[in-house]
C-alpha cells in the first residue's frame, strides 16, 4: 500500500509527468484526478478551472479554493453523478488498479459526453530501473511495490478501446519509460 513518503525524485519525476497531461485539460473546465496524491496537479492548474476534484487513499480531505479533496480508495466506484466532469486524469495511478477496465468505465460513467480520459504509467522497459531505484530508495518503494501491471503502448491503446473511448492517442515520454495514453468519451 503507498505511503506519503515522496522523495525529491518523485518529486521531479512528478513534474515531468504533470507536463504532459497539462495540454490535456486546457479548456477543461471540471477536472477529476484520480490518485492525486498531496493535490500537487489540481493545485497547479486551479487557476485555470472551474472545479477540481482529487481522490486519493493519501488524500487529506479539504477543499482549496474551487478545489474539493477527498480521502477514498477507487477501486470499482467512483462517488459521483454520471457525467459530471470534463476530464478525468491519472498521473502515474492506473499500473495500482486491480482491475483498469472498472476503473475506466467508472471513468467514462462519470465523464460528460465530449470529456476526455488521460493517464500515465510506466511502460514496461521501466520495471527493471524503478525496482532499482525502490531497492536504493531513490523513489517510494512501497508506491513500485504496489503496481498491479506496466502497460506498454498496446496494452494501453486496448484497455481504453476495449472501455468505450474513441479517438485514443499513445506515446512515450521520457525516453520510452512512461507512456501516455487519451481517450473521449
Amino acid at each position: 500500500m503507498p505511503t506519503t513518503i515522496v522523495t525529491p525524485v518523485d518529486k521531479l519525476i512528478r513534474l515531468l509527468r504533470m507536463r504532459k497531461i497539462y495540454a490535456a485539460t486546457k479548456g477543461k473546465h471540471r477536472v477529476l484526478d484520480l490518485g492525486c496524491g498531496d493535490g500537487y496537479f489540481l493545485k497547479s492548474i486551479a487557476k485555470d478551472i472551474e472545479t477540481g476534484r482529487g481522490i486519493d487513499m493519501i488524500a487529506v480531505p479539504r477543499e482549496y479554493g474551487n478545489i474539493l479533496f477527498s480521502k477514498d480508495y477507487v477501486v470499482d466506484h467512483i462517488d459521483m453523478k454520471d457525467g459530471c466532469v470534463d476530464c478525468v486524469t491519472m498521473i502515474a495511478f492506473l499500473e495500482h488498479a486491480e482491475n483498469a477496465d472498472g476503473l475506466l468505465q467508472e471513468c467514462k460513467r462519470v465523464l460528460s459526453a465530449d470529456g476526455i480520459v488521460v493517464f500515465t504509467t510506466p511502460a514496461p522497459l521501466s520495471k527493471p530501473i524503478l525496482d532499482i531505484m525502490a531497492a536504493l530508495r531513490i523513489v517510494n518503494p512501497a508506491e513500485i511495490e504496489d503496481h498491479k501491471h506496466y502497460f506498454d503502448k498496446k496494452e494501453a491503446r486496448a484497455v481504453l478501446e476495449r472501455n468505450g473511448f474513441k479517438d485514443v492517442h499513445v506515446g512515450t515520454f521520457e525516453v520510452g519509460l512512461n507512456i501516455i495514453a487519451t481517450g473521449k468519451k
